[in-house]
């Protein structure tokens, strides 16, 4: 199986174009995140989206790359981080109450970082569609992998069935434009929200589904007690309201 074997040994060479999650369902299935592209991560509320940024952020720093996360509560953050790895890696943790252009660019250019992470909670409040484009075009000017986080609108808390679509980004895209800037596109979804708890399985679950990536299926991970990111098989997902 040469094309497997050829994707982990780009994985595992610290010089390659591709950043791995080092959560191995998503490596194994999209192939980590690449430099010089735009990731977008979007999910409705208490879905997931931070915890599954933090785990990323700890599994880059310790894989030794160099890791600057943007986020607007940065205390939040750094307990969660704190809670995933006790003995927290070298990263860059910085505030980002208003989007400032310019203090982003010189942070960049001052750290260099190989990967940079943007969890912001309201994304379209902050960040508008010049904006995500400087950010792409920054990451590709000095190679990096730019991850951003935003928040799905309310139409999938009205359909049966959970699973986030891309239809349910274009109300977020008229401010931001991120059906043309990004890359790649994941939607998050967090069968707890919508499903009473005694008919699911015991393990807690996060289902990371590719909105822009054509011909993959989505893959379904374990949020574990700590805030660890596992991967996870289930045999039967409920999508019942």
């Amino acid at each position: 199986m040469p094309l497997v074997k050829n994707l982990i040994a780009s994985l595992s060479c610290p010089e390659a174009d591709i950043i791995p999650s080092s959560i191995a369902a998503f490596d194994a299935k999209y192939g980590g995140f690449r430099k010089k592209s735009l990731t977008f991560v979007a999910a409705r509320p208490v879905s997931g989206k931070t915890w599954f940024m933090c785990n990323c952020a700890v599994n880059m720093a310790k894989q030794q790359f160099k890791v600057l996360y943007y986020t607007d509560n940065i205390s939040e953050a750094v307990a969660r981080i704190h809670k995933i790895a006790p003995d927290v890696p070298d990263m860059y943790v910085e505030e980002m109450l208003i989007f400032n252009e310019s203090n982003f660019k010189k942070l960049c250019l001052q750290l260099k970082p190989q990967v940079v992470l943007v969890d912001v909670y309201l994304l379209g409040n902050v960040i508008n569609k010049k904006i995500l484009r400087k950010i792409k075009q920054l990451a590709v000017s000095l190679n990096f992998a730019v991850i951003v986080t935003g928040t799905l609108n309310r139409c999938i808390d009205n359909r049966l069935d959970k699973l986030p679509k891309i239809s349910d980004l274009l109300g977020i895209n008229q401010q931001t434009g991120v059906l043309e800037t990004a890359d790649c596109i994941f939607g998050l979804y967090n069968p707890a929200l919508y499903i009473p708890s005694f008919l699911l399985p015991p393990k807690h679950q996060l289902v990371v589904c590719p909105l822009k990536m054509p011909n993959k299926m989505p893959i379904y991970l374990e949020l574990k007690a700590n805030g660890v990111i596992g991967n996870w098989e289930p045999e039967i997902l409920p999508t019942l309201n």
